[in-house]
């Protein structure tokens, strides 16, 4: 099985509270949720998120936790549908309409600030693993928009150095550049852009960030303060596409990290895969 592998970005909320509702018997503010502990009542309930995502008609969806082992939790997105067919066993042109389920596994790494996932691709989902995250966290959002700690982006990781390859196979031709970065959450080694965008959000209580750069001559894409951008986005900050008029020379969300695992790791209700800490944490890693 193929792992596409993707980030969840959280950032906090200016979380509002009513102090007579949610003050302890001392009369004190309780401590908010931790990052991991949130996390895990989100993704590691035992209750079902169900939602209906934008695109898909009014189609149900689910997302189901099925398993967790210490930081690493299993689980499926299932997307009800109908299919029609000969299923009267007793009279072969009887149509019938029976309703069932398309899923697809993921596995999600939420220790040590790596909120790192591992999801495989299903078509008959959605068109693509990003797409099958994106409708997902759109829903815990709006979800939680009233109550949660925090929001959440996600983002594709990839590997830094195949933006260069790219950009080098197109002769370094490029006439477009977007650029788009969310703050780091957190950014374990320093980086320029890191510390650019902790200071927006101090200032301007930024979330999200985009840059568009154009020139119909080309751009000189490689300066030290590209590289920098593109190595935190690589890292599942964000996302870049490089263009040269209408056709695109790189895309992050298109170029995700693979990683394969066994098999034996789907996921059913009869079987518990065991050992998915030891197995999948070095591979869950941004």
């Amino acid at each position: 099985m193929k792992l596409y592998l993707h980030r969840l970005s959280l950032t906090e909320k200016e979380f509002q509270r009513n102090i007579f509702e949610y003050s302890d018997s001392n009369g004190e503010m309780p401590l908010p949720m931790s990052r991991l502990d949130w996390l895990f009542a989100v993704f590691g309930s035992e209750k079902p998120i169900v939602y209906y995502p934008k695109g898909h008609s009014g189609t149900e969806f689910r997302f189901i936790c099925s398993q967790i082992e210490n930081t690493i939790v299993a689980g499926v997105v299932a997307k009800r549908k109908q299919a029609v067919g000969k299923y009267n066993i007793e009279d072969p042109l009887d149509e019938q309409t029976r309703e069932e389920w398309e899923t697809c596994d993921l596995f999600f790494n939420l220790g040590d600030d790596e909120q790192v996932v591992g999801i495989e691709q299903n078509t008959r989902v959605a068109s693509s693993p990003l797409k099958v995250l994106s409708d997902l966290v759109e829903a815990i959002n709006n979800q939680n928009a009233e109550t949660g700690s925090f929001s959440i982006d996600v983002f594709s990781l990839h590997n830094e150095l195949s933006f260069w390859e790219a950009i080098e196979g197109h002769g370094g031709k490029v006439t477009s550049l977007r650029v788009d970065m969310v703050v780091p959450n957190p950014e374990p080694s320093a980086s320029t852009t890191a510390e650019e965008m902790e200071e927006l959000q101090k200032a301007m209580n930024l979330r999200r960030k985009t840059e568009i750069y154009s020139s119909e001559e080309g751009l000189v894409v490689d300066t030290p303060a590209m590289r920098d951008k593109e190595k935190y986005i690589s890292r599942g900050h964000g996302a870049i596409t490089a263009k040269n008029g209408s056709d695109v020379v790189f895309s992050s969300e298109n170029s995700p990290t693979v990683e394969s695992i066994s098999d034996e790791f789907r996921i059913s209700q009869d079987k518990k895969p065991t050992g998915l800490l030891a197995q999948l944490a070095s591979i869950l890693k941004r």
